[in-house]
């Protein structure tokens, strides 16, 4: 006797994702920065460790010289073709907190020693590293603009697609989004900036000049924000146990930790605080 065997053909959608380097720029079929970012960090950490133990870690040379090697040799690996990334809040953190670990190494300041990101900047004479960014984009468009109308960087930063449409919801994040945030955290016009960029030396004095104010308000405003913190006085707690159970008196909720009642009887307390008591400070960057 002979049985029948039936065998069903299942298909599945295979997403083909790749990547190559081009030019020393790692280039995604999703034209993400996540492994461009990576690859950044990844040779600018190659860079400082060859460094770090014959000159970083020197005790006969100045800070200042150690800075300037580093801002010579690493840092151009860090933002390396960085005038035309599209970055988001998460790609800027992670390249400042790279940034402000080697200014921490170089000077030695460990965590422990509770000295404050803006100080190690001013301590370095330096900026963050999205004024850096900043500035290079800033540079950039300019140089763009001034390109004859033949030029293909020209013809393709001034283009649009002929077709095609975006999704209701969140958008990707364009390259004029990003040239427009960085021209009003810098006080610029951007429906002007064209007729700035004209004079090659008066845009650049002028993206310094804002770039640095920037920075300065930046770093003002982190420091306010951290006294601020440090200032605010924790609340008294009192437990409330009902049949040996921790319970919040306003909704009832149990919990098995104090710590977990602390934060939820914290939650309380700022959804009934009266928003005139609540201080607002703006964070650049």
């Amino acid at each position: 006797m002979g049985g029948t065997h039936s065998s069903e053909n299942r298909w599945a959608l295979v997403s083909q994702d790749f990547k190559f380097k081009y030019l020393g720029s790692v280039i995604t079929s999703r034209n993400h920065l996540d492994s461009e970012i990576n690859c950044r960090i990844g040779a600018a950490a190659a860079a400082f460790g060859k460094l770090r133990d014959k000159v970083f870690r020197s005790h006969d040379i100045k800070l200042s010289t150690k800075v300037s090697v580093y801002m010579a040799v690493v840092h151009p690996n860090l933002l390396y073709g960085s005038e035309t990334w599209c970055l988001y809040r998460k790609h800027i953190s992670t390249l400042d907190r790279f940034h402000i670990r080697c200014l921490r190494d170089i000077m030695n300041i460990h965590w422990s020693d509770r000295v404050r990101n803006t100080e190690i900047l001013r301590r370095a004479n330096v900026w963050g590293i999205e004024a850096y960014l900043m500035r290079r984009q800033l540079r950039w468009c300019g140089h763009v603009s001034r390109m004859s109308d033949e030029r293909v960087a020209k013809r393709i930063f001034y283009s649009e697609l002929q077709d095609g449409k975006r999704k209701q919801g969140g958008q990707l994040l364009r390259y004029k989004d990003v040239l427009k945030r960085h021209m009003k955290q810098c006080s610029i016009v951007p429906a002007r900036w064209e007729t700035f960029t004209k004079d090659r030396s008066h845009w650049r004095r002028l993206v310094n000049t804002n770039v640095t104010k920037f920075e300065l308000r930046r770093l003002k405003a982190l420091d306010a924000k951290r006294d601020e913190l440090k200032a605010r006085q924790p609340a008294a707690l009192s437990y409330n146990y009902i049949a040996g159970v921790l319970t919040c008196s306003e909704c009832s909720r149990t919990f098995s930790t104090k710590s977990g009642y602390a934060s939820h009887l914290r939650a309380h307390q700022r959804r009934s605080q009266p928003e005139s008591e609540t201080v607002a400070v703006t964070e650049y960057g």
